[in-house]
C-alpha cells in the first residue's frame, strides 16, 4: 500500500508593512516689518492677500485642477508666471543694492538684521504655498539691503521708500492671482460639449486657451488629474 503525498498548508505572509505619508519641516524666518506685513495680510475694505491666504487659495485652485477644472489649471499658470516675474524682480533690485554695497573700496558694509526676527513655521499642502514663501523671503531679503543702503547713505530716503513698495506691490500682485478663479465644478468634458455653465465659466473667468483646454500646456507643480479612481498626467507639460 503506498503511502498519500503529504500536503504541506504554508502559512500566509504577513503582509509588509508599509511606510506612512511623508513629512517635512520649513521654517521663514522674518527680518523687516513690510515683509512681516505680507505674512497675514490685511482684512477689511483696504484687505490685503498675505501668504497664508494666498496659500489656502492656491489650495483650492490645486484640489480643483485634479477634478480636472481646466480654468483652476489656467490661474495656476498665471500664478506661476506671476511669482517667477516677481522673484526676477526682486532678485535685480537685490544684486543691484549688493553691488552697490561691496563697490566701496576697502570700506565693508554688512548687511542690517535683527536680533529679534519673526520665525514661523511653514507647513503648505501644495507647491504653491512654498511658492508664495520663497517670494515673501525675497522681499524680505530686498529690504535688508534697501535699508542697509539708506542707512549707510548710498541711498536716499525717497529712493528707499519707491525701491521698498516696488517690491510690496510685485508681491501683492503675485498673492492676488489666485482670486481670478471661480469654483463652478466644470470639467473639460463639459467645456467641450459646450454646457451652460461652460457659458458662466467663460463670463466669470474669460474665453478658455486651447492650449490648456486640451491638456497641451499644464502648470510645472499641477497635481496629476483624477478621473473616476484613474490618475491623468495630462500630456505635453510647457511652463
Amino acid at each position: 500500500m503506498s503511502t498519500p503525498p503529504t500536503v504541506q498548508i504554508k502559512k500566509p505572509r504577513r503582509s509588509v508593512q508599509q511606510p506612512g505619508a511623508l513629512r517635512n519641516q520649513a521654517s521663514l524666518e522674518i527680518q523687516t516689518r513690510q515683509a512681516q506685513a505680507l505674512l497675514s495680510g490685511r482684512t477689511g475694505p483696504t484687505g490685503i492677500i498675505g501668504l497664508m491666504q494666498f496659500s489656502h487659495l492656491a489650495t483650492d485652485l490645486w484640489h480643483a485642477a485634479a477634478r480636472d477644472d481646466p480654468y483652476a489649471d489656467w490661474v495656476l499658470l498665471r500664478i506661476e508666471a506671476g511669482i517667477d516675474k516677481a522673484r526676477a524682480f526682486m532678485k535685480e533690485k537685490n544684486r543691484a543694492m549688493v553691488k552697490s554695497l561691496n563697490a566701496l573700496g576697502s570700506m565693508k558694509i554688512g548687511l542690517a538684521s535683527t536680533q529679534a526676527p519673526v520665525v514661523v513655521d511653514l507647513s503648505f499642502g501644495t507647491p504653491y504655498g512654498f511658492m508664495g514663501a520663497y517670494l515673501l523671503s525675497d522681499y524680505d531679503e530686498l529690504n535688508r539691503s534697501v535699508l542697509t543702503a539708506e542707512h549707510c547713505a548710498l541711498l536716499d530716503r525717497d529712493r528707499a521708500g519707491e525701491l521698498i513698495r516696488a517690491g510690496g506691490n510685485a508681491v501683492r500682485s503675485a498673492y492676488q492671482l489666485p482670486t481670478a478663479w471661480r469654483r463652478t465644478d466644470i470639467t473639460r468634458d463639459e467645456v467641450r460639449k459646450g454646457s451652460d455653465a461652460t457659458a458662466n465659466a467663460a463670463q466669470l473667468m474669460g474665453v478658455l486657451p486651447v492650449e490648456v483646454l486640451e491638456l497641451k500646456q499644464r502648470p510645472k507643480f499641477a497635481p496629476r488629474i483624477v478621473r473616476g479612481g484613474a490618475e491623468k498626467g495630462g500630456g505635453e507639460t510647457k511652463s
